[in-house]
């Protein structure tokens, strides 16, 4: 009976994403977030624990410290410790193509679930911290998934959100409106067909989705272009939610040497929302606003984290003239937890800020 159910539902979200090819009229807002925002005081929290392999700090409860680490022959890529005490609560994967390996990580959390990801053996783990904490025996398992996207989120069940790499148009181009839709629900092994003409637009199709059930709400917030876009959980259109920023038009360029034409930034990439946070009442997105040129260093970037509610209402608005890497939410949304670097712009730090 169950498996019944699992399919009927996993049909109907198929069927959906498949007819949703077409133009979406979107009810679209603009949100000028500096009409009122507030410059942070930046806190640098001293961490009693040897942390020289860290690329990523999240804080999780105002407890833990999860540490995503540059690759290395003797260190795991996650570590967890207690920030207070700096004992070691846990540390898995190595650096490797075996079991419990990865050849490369990457690190996101969404309130209580941490999701780490090898993009290159194409393995991905969601992890519920809460049980990992309380139970020494959890096993984190990372599954192998087919569909190649720029990023993916736990739906339910067996079933991922992803980007759909195929979703792109340019009139000044000539890359037509193929009506694909912008997100689509599938399993770990289906690896489905592209348009009957299509370009390659993975390159160009950066950003992170962020999937709330409660609040019956999936985010698409573009790494590219200073928007984000809100679904209901069966992928209705909800809102639109534009930036009222400086960010200028995109150069784009077109490869036609390689079997399929493919779509690349010209000469500079944009940086827009980049990564977030959340609560279950909450969203908080880190957003760049900016252009990377060729002699350009990230360092360079400041910071925006911008807090909205799940139905893109923007309730605040956080400066820094720093570059942010990470970001991670206290229990009592009054602070916010962020990587950043050192004065010298060698070495990543933990910082934190108030936001009320």
């Amino acid at each position: 009976m169950y498996m019944f159910r699992y399919i009927l539902f996993f049909s109907l979200i198929l069927l959906h994403s498949c007819s949703s090819r077409n133009i979406i009229q979107w009810e679209t807002e603009v949100s000028d977030f500096r009409k009122n925002f507030q410059v942070v005081h930046l806190e640098k929290i001293d961490l009693p624990f040897d942390d020289i392999f860290v690329r990523h700090y999240f804080v999780y409860a105002d407890t833990i410290v999860i540490l995503l680490n540059r690759q290395s022959t003797d260190k795991h890529f996650l570590e967890l410790f207690h920030l207070k005490s700096g004992k070691q609560m846990g540390a898995y994967f190595l650096y490797g193509n075996g079991p419990n390996e990865m050849l490369n990580a990457r690190v996101k959390l969404n309130r209580n679930i941490l999701t780490i990801e090898d993009i290159i053996k194409k393995q991905i783990a969601f992890v519920n911290l809460d049980s990992l904490l309380l139970n020494k025996s959890y096993k984190i398992i990372a599954n192998p998934y087919k569909v190649v996207t720029q990023d993916r989120e736990q739906y339910e069940n067996d079933l991922l959100a992803v980007i759909n790499p195929y979703c792109f148009t340019n009139d000044e181009l000539k890359v037509p409106n193929n009506q694909e839709p912008r997100i689509v629900i599938t399993d770990y092994n289906t690896l489905w067909e592209p348009p009957e003409k299509y370009y390659n637009t993975f390159p160009v199709s950066n950003g992170k989705i962020i999937c709330n059930k409660e609040k019956d709400r999936i985010v698409f917030a573009s790494g590219d272009e200073p928007f984000f876009e809100i679904y209901d959980w069966y992928l209705h259109p909800v809102k639109r939610v534009v930036l009222l920023s400086d960010m200028e038009k995109i150069q784009y360029s077109i490869r036609n040497n390689e079997a399929v034409p493919k779509v690349v930034f010209l000469n500079r990439v944009p940086y827009s929302f980049m990564k977030y946070c959340c609560s279950d009442s909450h969203l908080y997105l880190l957003f760049i606003g900016d252009f990377l040129d060729e002699d350009d260093s990230i360092f360079d970037f400041s910071s925006w984290v911008l807090k909205y509610d799940w139905d893109g209402n923007l309730l605040g608005s956080y400066y820094s003239d720093r570059y942010f890497e990470s970001i991670s939410l206290s229990s009592d949304e009054k602070k916010i937890y962020a990587t950043t670097y050192d004065e010298k712009k060698e070495l990543p730090i933990l910082v934190s800020f108030n936001i009320q």
